[in-house]
């Protein structure tokens, strides 16, 4: 049974019972909340699951296999087409006048050119066909002694040069051979004026031919093949 409330009990104790009650609830109130509610912090650390977890397992990436390396100590044959031997490269074919080979490998040569780069050009294109025997004078006058020291087969003379010209030059070469009962060098001129004017001056001096400058390795070939060098001897054969 429940025992009466005492009627002898002061409106005081009465009171303090009440509040007693009322904090012992509120107290009750405030633990049941703190355990129902999350941290605000804890809320920020939870991630959501990934796509490939919240998708159903019929839809989710499978992952792929890694390749499959063959190792093998047999030589792979290529699967490429031979080339027919009409595909083939063709090799550079070679010049008349290179290496030992050369039917001008024994000529020996005197330039007259007062152009320093003209000088390193025919240098160039008379070594290339096999000329190595090869004096270079700067003006016509120069020409004219070192011929005089020395029989040359070949002579390229400038026809514009100071000092001495090159038709000038010529005529003195030719005469003292003549007087020598020598045989003549062959002269081919070269020159920048390609006017038929030059080419009959430089004929009536007594040239052999004319070369346009700047002349091409071909044609100095051309002009020593009409020149019917034999390549046998120091000196030309008989011919036009």
């Amino acid at each position: 049974r429940c025992a009466r409330p005492d009627a002898t009990a002061t409106p005081k104790s009465q009171a303090l019972n009440h509040e007693q009650l009322m904090n012992y609830l509120d107290r009750i109130g405030k633990q049941q909340s703190q355990r129902s509610l999350i941290p605000e912090t804890a809320k920020n650390e939870v991630t959501p699951a990934s796509d490939a977890e919240s998708m159903p397992k019929e839809d989710a990436p499978t992952a792929k296999p890694p390749p499959v390396i063959v190792t093998s100590s047999k030589p792979i044959k290529s699967t490429r087409p031979k080339m027919a031997a009409a595909d083939q490269p063709v090799p550079k074919k070679a010049r008349a006048g290179d290496g030992a080979s050369s039917p001008w490998k024994a000529l020996k040569v005197l330039v007259a050119e007062d152009n320093k780069v003209n000088q390193k050009v025919c240098k160039r294109i008379l070594t290339r066909i096999g000329i190595t025997d090869i004096d270079i004078m700067d003006n016509g006058q120069k020409a004219v002694d070192q011929e005089q020291k020395k029989a040359y087969d070949l002579v390229l003379m400038d026809l514009e040069m100071p000092v001495m010209n090159g038709l000038d030059a010529t005529k003195h070469i030719i005469r003292r051979r003549n007087e020598l009962a020598a045989p003549l060098p062959r002269v081919l001129f070269l020159s920048a004026h390609a006017l038929e004017e030059y080419k009959t001056q430089a004929r009536e001096a007594g040239a052999d031919g004319f070369l346009s400058k700047p002349f091409r390795i071909e044609a100095i070939e051309t002009s020593l093949k009409e020149l019917k060098f034999d390549g046998t001897q120091a000196m030309w054969t008989t011919g036009t």
